[in-house]
C-alpha cells in the first residue's frame, strides 16, 4: 500500500520545479545555439575548440574564486597525515592541520593528472 507524501516532506517542491524547467530551458538553447554554431560559423572543429578553451578558463576561474582552499587541502604536507594517523579515532586532535587526512604530494598530482585525462577524453 503506498502512502502519498504529506506535503510537508518537500517544502521547496515548487522551486525545485522550476530549476528543472530552467534548467531544461538553458540546456535547450545550449544545444540549439550550438548546432546553428557549427552550421554557421566555422564548423565542428572552431565550436569544439572554443567549447574546450572557453571551458578551461572558466572552471580555471571557479576553482581559484571558490575552491582555493579545497585544492590547498588536497595538496597539505604529507608529513602532517602521518601526524594524525598516529592517534586513535577518539584522541585525535582538533587542529585545523590534522582534522582531514591527506595523500601525498606525489600521489595528489598523480590523481590529479588521471581525472584531467579521463575528464579530458570522456574516458
Amino acid at each position: 500500500d503506498y502512502e502519498s507524501p504529506e506535503p510537508d516532506d518537500y517544502p521547496k517542491k515548487v522551486l525545485g520545479d522550476f530549476l528543472a524547467i530552467c534548467g531544461g530551458i538553458i540546456y535547450g538553447l545550449s544545444a540549439g545555439l550550438a548546432e546553428n554554431a557549427v552550421k554557421n560559423c566555422g564548423g565542428q572543429e572552431e565550436y569544439l575548440a572554443c567549447l574546450g578553451i572557453f571551458g578551461t578558463v572558466i572552471s580555471a576561474v571557479q576553482v581559484l574564486l571558490f575552491e582555493k582552499s579545497d585544492v590547498a587541502n588536497f595538496f597539505r604536507r604529507e608529513d602532517l597525515y602521518l601526524d594524525s594517523m598516529m592517534f586513535d579515532d577518539d584522541t585525535v586532535p582538533t587542529d585545523d592541520r590534522v582534522n582531514t587526512a591527506t595523500c601525498s604530494r606525489f600521489t595528489g598530482i598523480g590523481l590529479l593528472f588521471m581525472y584531467v585525462f579521463a575528464s579530458y577524453f570522456q574516458y
